[in-house]
């Protein structure tokens, strides 16, 4: 077994326990271990006759293979609008998983925290000043903290940035939707509306998260049904990293069956 160790690059957990090694085979383990081998993460090893100390120095090697996590950055900005569900928002990091989660204080309430992946979402329910939050990730080999800045506000842009969203943009808008509605139906299905963001160059990685974010009606299906104004609201949103800000009015329409 421990030759084999020596070479293998996939096996990520072994049992041993309850094998009877002793004394000679726990300390061929943990010199290939603690040398050669850098992937196995997890070893056990309880009720074999070995000494304590040898099965303890095995563990120690064997807990040299985690990487200890580090460089959480979350992929959005953490800047949220009232009342309005948010993007999911999952940290990328360095180190060897699963990880231990945790945040303090506690977010606003309507906001939640994932223990096992980090991930913030849900619908706040409460306004909230920019206050800064510590986001912690825990394995076998350390932790590592960040810290988030979260806020939640009423979702109105100030006029600098509405220029974004200028007549210009929204004659682009109106004319990638026109392209795509080739029976001049006034409505695109997903794959449509797809295409018409993708001739805008603009996302598409976060689409259905943006149709649920906006309230686009659908059909029995689920799939949603969208119309130019529904459109727009899309576009507006895959062209900015924090589409929960836009401040787009509620669009109620009667949905065909």
């Amino acid at each position: 077994m421990a030759a084999a160790l020596g070479h293998n690059t996939t096996l990520l957990k072994l049992g041993l326990a309850h094998n009877r090694v002793g004394d000679v085979g726990m300390k061929l383990l943990e010199e290939v271990m603690a040398c050669v081998n850098t992937s196995l993460l997890e070893l056990r090893t309880t009720g074999n006759p070995a000494h304590p100390a040898l099965l303890q120095r095995l563990a120690t090697a064997v807990t040299g293979n985690i990487k200890v996590p580090s460089n959480i950055r979350y992929r959005f900005p953490c800047v949220y609008r009232y009342r309005q569900r948010i993007r999911r928002n999952r940290p990328d990091l360095a180190g060897t998983p699963p990880f231990d989660w945790h945040i303090t204080p506690h977010l606003p309430a309507g906001l939640a925290f994932n223990h096992e992946t980090g991930e913030i979402s849900g619908v706040p329910q409460v306004f909230w000043t920019p206050s800064i939050f510590t986001v912690t990730a825990t394995n076998a080999s350390g932790t590592s903290t960040t810290h988030v800045q979260v806020k939640v506000d009423s979702g109105v842009m100030s006029s600098p940035a509405r220029e974004g969203v200028g007549q210009e943009q929204s004659g682009r808008f109106k004319i990638a939707f026109e392209f795509v509605d080739q029976d001049h139906q006034g409505v695109l299905s997903k794959e449509r509306a797809l295409q018409a963001l993708t001739n805008l160059r603009l996302r598409t990685d976060d689409f259905d998260e943006l149709v649920e974010m906006l309230e686009i009606p659908v059909d029995d299906w689920g799939e949603p049904i969208i119309d130019a104004g529904d459109f727009m609201s899309i576009a507006r949103a895959a062209s900015t990293p924090t589409p929960e800000l836009l401040a787009f009015p509620k669009r109620k329409r009667d949905v065909a069956t």
